[in-house]
């Protein structure tokens, strides 16, 4: 009995304290829907642990900036403006397939991962893409890890790649940003990638030089219900080759926020303890 006594009492303890972890895996499960605007549905954890993540796909392909964009990529547009775009699902993880890429028919490989490669377009024809992720709880984004990359395992691949653009293939460079401010509807009509740190979005960091299936670390103190992860932007800063990053996003890992009070339990737990306690010395009574 007392042996009994000091666990129950080492639970009541511990509480709660540490936070929860979540590893999201993209190669497989969760609920796919399709067509431009489509998300991917997960669920972490069971019970009163749960959480649910959306991921979705954008990308800056809307010339105008405005819901009747122009997607000829014979015009020299850079094409500013953010606009959903075809979530992709492979065995090697999550790409995109953007609106040029499509009306351009230009959804085979490197161009159906996450890219910043040029469709056929002007010199500055450029599709920065990116995947939105939306979490039902603030969460911390400690990891990631990259699926198929453009350069292979193997950097050396780099040199002599080249595809349609007849430009040098470059390795996957990769740009992560969380929300800081409330919730809000992402992106409207005339929103461009250099306008989103006035909207709240804040640059965590750009990782360069990525390899196939490479597990990434993120350090970031925020938590947030919202997050970014895609091909390298030089609006974010950074001293990274501007085009032809292109790499499937295959996992991601979170974490939740401790408890402010870490030496309390919840309700249930703490009748659940109690109650093992009573049942204890009924037991001990009746022997």
């Amino acid at each position: 009995m007392k042996k009994f006594c000091l666990v129950a009492i080492a639970l009541l303890a511990s509480g709660n304290s540490l936070a929860g972890t979540q590893t999201w895996n993209f190669t497989n499960g969760g609920s796919l829907t399709s067509g431009f605007g489509n998300t991917l549905s997960l669920t972490s954890g069971t019970g009163g642990d749960q959480i649910t993540l959306d991921v979705s796909a954008w990308a800056s392909t809307d010339e105008s900036c405005n819901d009747n964009g122009n997607y000829d990529n014979s015009l020299p547009d850079p094409d500013p403006c953010i606009k959903n775009a075809e979530l992709k699902r492979w065995s090697s993880g999550l790409g995109i397939v953007n609106r040029d890429e499509f009306y351009n028919k230009k959804t085979g490989a490197p161009q159906h991962a996450i890219d910043n490669i040029k469709n056929g377009g002007g010199a500055n024809d450029f599709d920065y893409e990116m995947v939105l992720l939306t979490f039902s709880e603030e969460v911390n984004l400690t990891g990631f890890n990259i699926g198929w990359s453009l350069c292979g395992s193997s950097s050396s691949n780099c040199n002599i790649l080249q595809y349609s653009d007849n430009v040098n293939a470059k390795d996957a460079d990769v740009s992560v940003l969380g929300h800081n401010g409330s919730k809000q509807d992402f992106f409207n009509t005339d929103t461009k990638w250099s306008d989103i740190t006035n909207q709240g979005w804040q640059h965590i960091s750009n990782y360069s030089s990525l390899a196939e299936n490479e597990s990434v670390s993120v350090s970031s103190p925020l938590y947030s219900t919202h997050w970014l992860v895609g091909a390298y932007n030089n609006i974010f800063g950074g001293n990274m080759s501007l085009d032809n990053d292109a790499f499937k996003l295959a996992g991601l890992t979170t974490a939740t926020r401790e408890p402010s009070n870490p030496g309390t339990v919840s309700a249930p737990a703490t009748f659940g303890i109690f109650g093992a306690l009573a049942f204890g010395l009924i037991y001990r009574r009746r022997k």
